[in-house]
C-alpha cells in the first residue's frame, strides 16, 4: 500500500489554495465559502487518514524514519530546503490538526459576518499549523511558525468578544517575541552547521548534530532560549497571560483550534527540536523545567477553580494539562514522553470539546456565566450530556483518554524523581476539584423552568460526536495511539537519558 506522489505536500497546501478562492466565492454566496471550507477539510482529513493508514499497514510505526518525505533544494546558496515528511509523532499531530479543523469548521455555523473573509483565513490556518508538523528544515518550519499568527490574529480581533483587539494584540506580541527569541538559538547554530558538517544547512539533522556539539555553557543560554519561545506557546507561567484572554475573546471555534493545534506547537517544539538539539542542557535543567511543569498544574488548577466564566476555566485548565506535557517531555524515559505526546493529542480532542460546548451556551444561553448557564438540563439534555463526557474526560477518568496520557507522564516522573516529583499526583485531585465543582452547578443544580433555550444544531451535534467517538477510543484502546508514537519517544527519550 502505497502513497500517490506528493499526497503530503498536497495535505499540506490544500487549504491555502482553496483559501482565495473561499473568499471570492463568498462574494457571490454566503454560504458557498462554508461549504467550500467544510469540503477541503473533509478532503484534507481522508488524505491523512489514507497517509495514517498506509503508515500503519507498511509498519512504518517499528522505525523512527520519515515516510511521504517531499525534499529539493529551495535555495541552495543559503542551505535552505523544501523538505517536509512525517515519523508517527508528526503523524499523528497532522491528524489532530485536520480532524480539529473539520469539527471547528462545522461548529462555525454562528459566524455570520464576512463570512468570506473567515472561511478563507480559517484555511490558511490550516495550513499554517500542518506545516509545523511536517517540516523538517528549520526556516521553512519557522515560515509557518510565523504565519499562524497572521490568521489567528485577524481571527480574534474581527470576530471576536467587545475585548478582542486588546486579546488579539496581546497574543501577537506575546508569541512574536518567542519566535524571535527562538530565532536567535536557530541562527546561532546555523552559523556553526559549517563546523560540523561541511556547509551552512538549515536541515534539522544538521542542526541537532550542530547543538550537541557546542560547548555547554552554549548549550544551556540556546536551549532556554528555544523553551522560552516554545514555552511562551505552550504557554507556561509566567508567560501564559496571554492564553486566558484569547481563549475568551476568541469565536469558540477558533479557541478549539487555539487549544486543540497551536498550543501544541509549543510542546511538539520542545520535544521536536529543543531536546534534541542540545541534550546536554536539557539533562543538565531537567529537574527545573519538571517544577516549572509542576507549576503549571497547580497555580492554573487553583485559578481555574474560581472562575465563573466557563471559557476562561477552561482556558486555565489548557494551562495545566500542558504543564503535564513539560513534565513527560523532561523525564528522559518512554512512558514519560510518550505520555506528553499522548497528552497533546488527547488535550486537544477534549479542550476541543469543550470549547465548542462553551461556544453553545454562548449562542444559545447568551451567556458563558456559569451562574446563568445552571440549571438548563432539562431545556439542553444533548448540551448537558456532552459537558459530562467532556469534564470527566478532561479530569482524567479512567477509560478516557487523558488518564492513559496522565498515567504514563506521572509514571515516567516517578520513574525519574522518585517521591521527590509526589506531589505532581495531587494535581489531579485539584484537576477533578475544580472540573467537578463546575459540573456540578451547571448540570445538577437546581432547574431553571423560565429560561427559553434549544438544545444542540444538527452541526454541533456532528462535530461533538466525532470528538466524543475519539476520546472514548484513545480511553479503552490506547494502542491506536501508541503504535504511532511509542518509537519516536524512544527515540527523543534517549536525548535525555543517564
Amino acid at each position: 500500500m502505497e502513497a500517490f506522489p506528493f499526497e503530503l505536500s498536497i495535505v499540506l497546501w490544500l487549504p491555502i489554495l482553496a483559501s482565495p478562492i473561499a473568499y471570492f466565492v463568498g462574494l457571490a454566496s454566503k454560504k458557498a465559502s462554508r461549504w467550500l471550507a467544510i469540503i477541503v477539510s473533509l478532503i484534507d482529513l481522508i488524505l491523512s487518514l489514507h497517509l495514517a493508514l498506509i503508515f500503519w499497514v507498511n509498519g512504518y510505526y517499528t522505525t523512527t524514519n520519515l515516510y511521504f518525505v517531499d525534499l529539493f533544494n529551495w535555495v541552495p546558496s543559503v542551505g535552505i530546503t523544501y523538505y517536509i515528511g512525517v515519523d508517527g509523532f508528526s503523524m499523528i499531530m497532522v491528524l489532530l490538526s485536520t480532524i480539529l479543523s473539520l469539527s471547528a469548521v462545522i461548529a462555525s455555523n454562528h459566524i455570520h459576518d464576512s463570512e468570506h473573509l473567515y472561511y478563507a483565513l480559517f484555511l490558511l490556518l490550516e495550513t499554517s499549523l500542518i506545516g509545523v508538523f511536517v517540516s523538517f528544515d528549520l526556516f521553512l518550519f519557522y515560515i509557518f511558525w510565523e504565519l499562524v499568527l497572521v490568521p489567528m490574529y485577524f481571527l480574534i480581533a474581527v470576530w471576536g468578544g467587545p475585548k478582542r483587539k486588546y486579546a488579539a494584540i496581546k497574543f501577537f506580541i506575546y508569541t512574536h517575541v518567542g519566535s524571535v527569541i527562538m530565532l536567535i538559538a536557530f541562527f546561532y547554530v546555523y552559523w556553526n552547521t559549517p563546523s560540523v558538517i561541511g556547509m551552512y544547512s538549515f536541515n534539522l539533522f544538521n542542526m541537532v548534530k550542530t547543538g550537541a556539539q557546542l560547548a555547554l555553557t552554549i548549550q544551556i543560554y540556546l536551549f532556554l532560549a528555544l523553551f522560552i519561545g516554545f514555552g511562551i506557546k505552550v504557554p507556561i507561567v509566567p508567560f501564559h497571560t496571554w492564553l486566558p484572554d484569547a481563549h475568551v475573546e476568541a469565536p469558540s471555534p477558533i479557541s478549539v483550534i487555539l487549544a486543540g493545534v497551536l498550543l501544541k506547537m509549543g510542546g511538539y517544539g520542545i520535544l521536536r527540536i529543543a531536546l534534541p538539539m542540545f541534550p546536554n542542557a536539557a539533562k543538565l535543567l531537567a529537574w527545573y523545567l519538571a517544577i516549572i511543569g509542576v507549576i503549571n498544574i497547580f497555580y492554573a488548577g487553583f485559578v481555574a477553580m474560581w472562575q465563573l466564566d466557563i471559557k476562561r476555566l477552561i482556558a486555565y485548565s489548557s494551562i495545566a494539562h500542558m504543564g503535564i506535557v513539560v513534565l513527560g517531555s523532561v523525564t528522559g524515559n518512554t512512558p514519560g514522553v510518550a505520555g506528553a505526546i499522548y497528552m497533546m493529542f488527547a488535550h486537544g480532542l477534549i479542550n476541543g470539546l469543550l470549547f465548542l460546548l462553551a461556544g453553545v451556551y454562548k449562542h444559545h444561553v447568551h451567556s458563558r456565566m456559569i451562574p446563568d448557564i445552571a440549571g438548563l438540563t432539562h431545556k439542553m439534555p444533548l448540551t448537558s450530556a456532552f459537558l459530562v463526557i467532556g469534564g470527566f474526560a478532561g479530569l482524567g477518568l479512567p477509560g478516557l483518554a487523558a488518564f492513559v496520557a496522565e498515567f504514563l507522564a506521572i509514571l515516567g516522573a516517578f520513574y525519574t524523581w522518585g517521591l521527590s516529583i509526589a506531589i505532581v499526583v495531587f494535581g489531579a485531585v485539584l484537576n477533578a476539584a475544580y472540573i467537578l465543582w463546575a459540573i456540578q452547578r451547571i448540570v445538577f443544580g437546581p432547574q431553571k423552568e423560565e429560561e427559553e433555550v434549544k438544545d444542540l444544531c444538527i452541526p454541533e451535534i456532528i462535530s461533538f460526536t466525532i470528538l466524543t467517538i475519539l476520546i472514548v477510543l484513545l480511553g479503552i484502546y490506547p494502542p491506536l495511539l501508541m503504535t504511532f508514537i511509542r518509537n519516536p519517544a524512544t527515540a527523543i527519550a534517549q536525548y535525555l537519558a543517564p
